[in-house]
């Protein structure tokens, strides 16, 4: 096969093997959103198929030799080609690497794995869910050591998911971090009295709610005509391209800031995938270049921005307004304060910004742990994990939901979208933009107008997500922006 060849056979490779994910896709966000409870045995069975069509695909003959002739020739190719022809030879070299039975098959638990942990949520009933677990579990140790015998197989998953991530780097990086955090935690926890956020913890109509996440989206500059938001369990974003991007979120009607957060947070996730450089759309290139990556876009939104007075100042008078009387007596100022309080929680998605990190922290060691050991969930696993997050968060809970915490259970059951999905660039999304809070607090402080506040906060970070997307690899990416505080 001649190169010009290799390159034909490359463009049709792409339609193809897009076409099948963005079906799978689809499948997965309907199962979750909108999809009938009994549907789930027919979906595993349908994503198991498409699943058996990309495997053949990816290891066909004639794929390979396409493979095999632009690696020898890359040095010959454009910056972006040669980084899709790289990318296609590790996605194929890892999927040969797993027997096509057990990949069908992986697939197909995953997707019942997803609507049995939904009941198992729902009900506050682990046992339901721990066979799934462990078999996920055990099927991940088992690829693992297809793709990479000679290394522990915690350390080959981390770098598959967070590509350079190392279980040295993340002990040193945690180590400074609870050194650190943790006395100030106490400290901050010690005058929680200080901030009353009461008047968030009404009654507020999701019906409103619903609306008020429209507004939100409005201001973040999120073209409603290729994003959409949906209602789950936990709170996601999908993209297919950066035509279409889904956002989820999930209502509380004694929790209006949860759902607020959530949309702002997904809307980051969603503002980093719709503007994917046209030339990657549709192709292995147009995706986030790393999950750590991609979650600081989100969390410089949420917190960095979406926390900031200048953007308070924009949705607050909307909630006021829609929420009467609820939020009478509350000041903008108030609100302020109330959405920027720090307390321990035990739900990672419910956590303030102080103590969102430390939630990572506790991820990440029972996560550790549990590859060191035979079976996912030993006994009293579940509740020890529950002490592992009461004992660093000081927190207990009586309504906490599977109390080994639903946060394991999540990324766990989701399997191949990540075992550890974050980067060290979570905990201080700012550096990525090689900006402080105060910078970007001071930069929107002159806007008074809401649509030009809106407008500077979208300038702002769009300047720079423009600027990093999977052409470049992901480990130079996260090691340019600087190292772990």
């Amino acid at each position: 096969m001649t190169v010009t060849e290799a390159l034909e056979k490359l463009k049709n490779y792409e339609q193809t093997s897009f076409a099948l994910s963005h079906a799978m896709g689809l499948l997965y966000y309907d199962g979750v959103t909108a999809a009938p409870k009994g549907a789930a045995a027919v979906r595993s069975d349908t994503t198991g198929e498409l699943s058996r069509i990309d495997y053949q695909l990816t290891t066909a003959p004639d794929t390979v030799e396409m493979l095999e002739t632009l690696m020898a020739a890359r040095t010959e190719l454009d910056a972006v080609t040669r980084r899709k022809v790289e990318e296609y030879w590790r996605s194929y070299d890892r999927t040969r690497r797993i027997p096509e039975e057990e990949f069908v098959a992986y697939q197909k638990l995953t997707t019942r794995a997803d609507d049995v942990w939904q009941t198992a949520k729902t009900n506050n009933d682990f046992a339901l869910f721990e066979p799934y677990l462990q078999e996920i579990f055990d099927t991940l140790k088992r690829f693992a050591q297809y793709w990479e015998p000679e290394k522990a197989p915690y350390e080959t998953l981390l770098d598959n998911y967070e590509r350079g991530l190392t279980v040295a780097a993340c002990d040193q990086f945690f180590a400074a971090l609870r050194q650190k955090l943790v006395p100030l935690i106490q400290r901050v926890t010690a005058h929680a009295d200080r901030v009353d956020d009461t008047p968030l913890h009404a009654d507020f109509p999701i019906p409103i709610q619903r609306e008020f996440s429209d507004f939100v989206m409005g201001v973040m500059g999120i073209d409603r005509n290729h994003c959409i938001i949906g209602e789950t369990e936990h709170p996601f974003t999908i993209n297919f391209s950066r035509d279409d991007v889904r956002i989820t979120t999930h209502y509380h009607a004694d929790m209006v800031a949860s759902s607020l957060y959530s949309v702002v947070h997904e809307g980051g996730h969603a503002l980093y995938e719709l503007h994917t450089g046209r030339e990657l759309a549709r192709s292995n290139l147009g995706n986030g270049v790393s999950m750590g990556i991609h979650e600081s876009q989100s969390r410089f939104y949420e917190n960095i921005i979406g926390r900031s007075r200048a953007f308070c100042s924009v949705i607050y008078p909307w909630l006021k307004a829609h929420f009467a009387p609820r939020l009478d007596n509350v000041t903008e100022d108030d609100f302020y304060r109330m959405i920027n309080k720090s307390e321990p929680s035990l739900i990672r998605t419910e956590a303030d910004e102080l103590t969102y990190c430390l939630h990572i922290m506790v991820r990440y060691e029972l996560e550790k742990r549990m590859f060191g050991l035979r079976r996912a969930v030993p006994a009293g696993a579940v509740q020890g994990a529950g002490r592992g997050r009461r004992g660093a968060l000081r927190r207990s809970d009586p309504h906490q939901q599977l109390a080994g915490g639903e946060d394991l259970e999540v990324r766990l059951h989701e399997g191949s979208r990540g075992t550890v999905r974050v980067g060290l660039r979570q905990v201080r999304p700012g550096l990525l933009c090689g900006l402080s809070r105060e910078e970007v607090h001071r930069g929107l402080r002159p806007v008074k107008n809401g649509k030009e506040n809106a407008d500077s906060v979208r300038v702002l970070f769009l300047s720079f997500i423009r600027r990093r997307r999977q052409a470049h690899p992901p480990s130079p990416a996260l090691r340019r922006q600087g190292s772990a505080p």
